[in-house]
């Protein structure tokens, strides 16, 4: 939420890319995480939404998962 503050022109996809998959590069585990691709672990949560733009509805207010999968498994 800091980050939408102090830059809200930024694209809801752009900061979830950054929260993702820039975080896990920078962690160092980028190749194993941080995006859902074939040969990566498929963890990812998944969220209920009524909003236009539920990207950006989950950066501005606190949005309960439904469901939460680790190595793509529920």
């Amino acid at each position: 939420r800091l980050l939408r503050r102090l830059h809200p022109t930024l694209d809801p996809r752009d900061v979830i890319g950054l929260i993702t998959h820039g975080g896990a590069i920078a962690l160092g585990v980028g190749k194993t995480v941080g995006s859902l691709e074939i040969g990566k672990r498929a963890d990812f949560i998944a969220f209920a939404s009524t909003s236009r733009d539920p990207l950006a509805q989950l950066l501005d207010e606190p949005v309960a998962p439904t469901g939460v999968w680790v190595d793509g498994v529920r």
